[in-house]
């Protein structure tokens, strides 16, 4: 029994970068095609943002999502997410970053692809 979790582990572990490069495509495009757009428009399709705040003169977009999903192997999984999106004094988006897992940002994913 121990070596069957042992493995089903080192599998869980190895398709995180799979599912990661899965996510990075589905993330990154719709939200490197928000710079140079409103601020606004951004928010019109994943929903206000969870903060907002200022760094170093720029406006800085927060939506962020964390929970615990089903156990897996006795714990629960944590599910998470996190966007920030850079905005000038105009409120155009300068720039994006993201993290987080494909549970965790599926919500995020599915709204940016519409």
């Amino acid at each position: 029994m121990l070596k069957t979790t042992r493995i089903l582990v080192t599998l869980a572990l190895g398709l995180g970068p799979i599912l990661t490069g899965c996510l990075s495509s589905t993330m990154n495009p719709p939200l490197q095609q928000s710079v140079g757009q409103p601020a606004h428009a951004l928010f019109a399709k994943i929903g206000w943002p969870d903060r907002e705040t200022v760094v170093a003169g720029r406006k800085v977009y927060i939506w962020s999502t964390q929970h615990l999903g089903p156990q897996v192997f006795g714990e629960g999984a944590e599910y998470n997410c996190q966007i920030r999106v850079f905005a000038d004094d105009r409120d155009i988006v300068t720039g994006t970053d993201w993290r987080g897992n494909i549970l965790g940002c599926s919500e995020y994913t599915t709204r940016l692809a519409q």
